[in-house]
């Protein structure tokens, strides 16, 4: 099953983003939302002015990650774009890493194939966005020569940031298992990547 045109009724897609009031449709609304260029977020279905509005799933995960940012304190905007990197793009792995490539690999709006899937965000420090985020998985060497005594304190240390910027770890294998589960859907289907053993 492919997460490609899966779209849901707008009810049931808020309910999975984690949003129940009409927080998501007055960010859309207000151009808050970052959707990447020729994407289609949002269908309309059915005849006449009835139609009902339809999000897609990765518009649903992009909002559930932005949710999330937000409430840590994180501006609109950027909160969205955020989860736009999660949902819309994808990951090639370094050439420099030595642990096997399906820990780097990681097509868009999927989870990495080996381990937990984490999204980093310094929510100050650096001028440059792209800087202050990070999408990885705790299987990437780098964690072991860490050695820290949590996951989650040794991912902060993939984002570069100055001084002791904020960063918000939010663990998206979590996240993506929850909307599969709230939308019906199978989790390994829709949000693992497809292990690569070349």
């Amino acid at each position: 099953m492919s997460s490609e045109g899966l779209y849901f009724p707008a009810d049931k897609a808020l309910i999975a983003m984690g949003n129940t009031s009409r927080r998501w449709q007055n960010h859309f609304e207000m151009n808050k939302v970052f959707v990447p260029e020729g994407v289609k977020s949002v269908a309309s279905r059915g005849p006449g002015r009835g139609r009902l509005r339809q999000l897609s799933l990765e518009t649903v995960v992009q909002g559930a990650i932005a949710f999330a940012l937000i409430d840590c304190g994180v501006d609109v905007r950027e909160a969205y774009w955020a989860g736009a990197q999660f949902a819309y793009y994808g990951q090639q792995p370094n050439p420099n890493q030595i642990q096997p490539r399906s820990a780097h690999i990681r097509a868009p709006g999927k989870l990495f194939a080996v381990g937990e899937t984490y999204l980093i965000f310094a929510n100050e420090g650096t001028e440059r966005q792209k800087s202050r985020l990070a999408i990885v998985s705790d299987a990437d060497s780098m964690f072991d020569l860490k050695k820290r005594d949590s996951v989650p304190g040794a991912v902060i240390g993939a984002v570069e940031g100055r001084g002791a910027a904020p960063r918000i770890v939010l663990n998206l294998s979590d996240t993506c298992g929850q909307i599969a589960a709230s939308l019906g859907l199978s989790f390994a289907a829709v949000f693992l990547s497809e292990v690569d053993n070349g």
